[in-house]
């Protein structure tokens, strides 16, 4: 998980399009502020690149990010006080918001990598999310050093990817902000 949350779910009370417009009867723009907190809340350009929305993997389950879709604003109006999001919940539906965590997702690299350490690989191919990479970490070519490490003589393919298809709630969804790592024979 490379995103942590920083919301309670919110109901959706309005929306127009792609724009949310209230989010428990509140502006949604106001809502988004207060997820954002503090220095955040006041450049919402940089809010947009760190405080994203999670969306239910089904409706009758909370808006987490490791069991739900995770989705970046992808446009904010002070006039309306609303976001807009390009995968759009319908009215009534559950909302939360998460913050772009570049230690949670280390720490959950590193557990995953551990666990496949112990097994035996002639390759492994590695795909990797678009927002993960120098973009959350801060520094080039961190999980590649990570899977060398782990995996020391196994080749290796890496793959950058917009989104990977993963089961989520028991459905196929589009996943973001993932990493996934398969490794084979041996």
């Amino acid at each position: 998980a490379s995103c942590r949350p920083c919301s309670g779910p919110h109901r959706v009370t309005r929306v127009d399009g792609n724009w949310i417009v209230s989010l428990d009867g509140r502006p949604a723009l106001d809502v988004y502020r207060d997820a954002a907190r503090a220095r955040l809340a006041e450049d919402l350009r940089r809010a947009t690149e760190f405080v994203v929305a999670v969306l239910p993997a089904s409706p009758d389950r909370p808006p987490t990010p490791s069991e739900g879709r995770v989705r970046h604003v992808c446009g904010v109006s002070e006039a309306r006080r609303a976001f807009a999001l390009a995968e759009v919940p319908a009215r009534g539906a559950s909302i939360g918001f998460a913050f772009r965590d570049a230690g949670a997702a280390r720490d959950d690299l590193r557990t995953a990598l551990d666990e496949l350490a112990t097994k035996p690989a002639a390759f492994g191919l590695h795909v990797a999310c678009r927002e993960r990479g120098e973009s959350l970490f801060g520094v080039e070519g961190l999980e590649a050093a990570y899977l060398e490490r782990a995996l020391p003589g196994v080749a290796l393919l890496g793959l950058g990817a917009a989104c990977e298809i993963a089961p989520v709630a028991g459905a196929p969804t589009l996943v973001t902000h993932a990493a996934a790592t398969v490794l084979v024979g041996g």
